[in-house]
């Protein structure tokens, strides 16, 4: 099921079913892209390995495949910066967008959501399963900067 504003508010991690569908294919997904010779793009984002969070590294292959930019999708932020400062030194979008907090993507576990240009939730141990369950819960239409990869 998908989870409550509430679980979200308290960094619960999302939808397992999200999650274990991509433990199960997302190492296919990579498999599929090594292949990929051709595309210099997506070989420079295998060549980063699996050291990261495996969903964040099958989420940027699709971007980058799809010849979308992540920042139609996710902001990266200071990983001390407060919801405050996030609202003021950033242009939110109304579309959802999930902003990671820390130099390194998926390596601080800290993360946030806005919807409309506002802060809706933040937790740890990023999850795509929230921002997707954003999409879903709120009936929403993804982004055109990554319609393609959503």
């Amino acid at each position: 099921s998908y989870f409550s504003p509430c679980r979200l508010q308290h960094g619960a991690t999302g939808s397992p079913v999200l999650e274990l569908s991509i433990q199960e294919c997302g190492r296919a997904i990579v498999e599929y892209f090594r292949t990929q010779l051709k595309h210099r793009d997506v070989q420079a984002v295998v060549s980063q390995g699996l050291d990261r969070d495996l969903t964040f590294h099958v989420v940027q292959l699709l971007l980058v495949h799809f010849g979308e930019s992540p920042d139609g999708l996710m902001i990266l932020a200071d990983g001390s910066s407060t919801a405050a400062e996030i609202e003021r030194k950033f242009t939110l979008p109304a579309s959802p967008q999930l902003i990671l907090l820390g130099n390194e993507p998926m390596t601080n576990c800290q993360w946030m959501i806005s919807i409309e240009g506002h802060l809706v939730c933040e937790g740890t141990q990023p999850t795509f399963a929230a921002l997707f369950a954003v999409f879903y819960v709120f009936n929403l239409q993804y982004q055109d900067k990554a319609s393609e990869t959503l």
